[in-house]
């Protein structure tokens, strides 16, 4: 089993890109000739959460990319809320694939980064090897909630902004995942046996 990051260790492993919109902090583990795995985390968390994953799958042989969308983690923080859809957040995530020089790759979701998934998948649906989606939203005509209201306008805006802005020390602040029993459908036949081996 992989060494546990520290959040220091993790910021410190973090590769930037500058994109539109501000730059991208994101994780770049494994070898560089592995499948690549992509993985979007949710809010209020970061690529903080994939972390074990990330190092897991890299030291199974996969190569895992873990970026901290704008807003998030350490990547840039602009003040301009029209810089946050996810149809834009999905085409910084395919600037770092790029960047990167993958062609395809296998994309797991989980909680708002399944709407910036689900619009790579169909803005880019040859870039998709297989998909993993982990406890997200699916509108089949469309995700455009108001940002302001269902983020940070309804009862719990107060404590997200307070948990957002407060300091993280070092140590094992994050979530921990678990596997999750038959949730593997549509992805790659190697893929699953690692996620579901955590």
């Amino acid at each position: 089993m992989p060494a546990p990051f520290l959040l220091s260790t993790h910021r410190a492993a973090q590769h930037r890109l500058a994109v539109d919109g501000g730059q991208l902090a994101y994780l770049d583990l494994g070898p560089r000739d592995g499948h690549p795995v992509l993985l979007l985390h949710g809010t209020p968390t970061s690529s903080w959460l994939y972390r074990d994953v990330a190092a897991r799958l890299a030291a199974a042989g996969f190569r895992a990319i873990a970026p901290d969308l704008l807003g998030y983690g350490a990547s840039d923080k602009p003040a301009d809320h029209s810089l946050y859809t996810p149809h834009l957040q999905a085409e910084r995530i395919v600037a770092i694939l790029d960047h990167l020089g993958l062609a395809q790759v296998t994309m797991a979701v989980h909680d708002l980064g399944g709407p910036v998934g689900f619009e790579i998948a169909e803005t880019s649906p040859t870039r998709i090897a297989g998909l993993v989606v982990l406890n997200t939203t699916a509108y089949a005509d469309a995700f455009r909630p108001p940002l302001r209201l269902r983020m940070l306008g309804g009862p719990l805006g107060p404590p997200m902004l307070a948990m957002m802005a407060a300091r993280v020390s070092d140590g094992n602040h994050g979530c921990r995942l678990t596997a999750a029993s038959g949730a593997t459908a549509g992805a790659t036949a190697a893929v699953p046996s690692t996620f579901t081996a955590l």
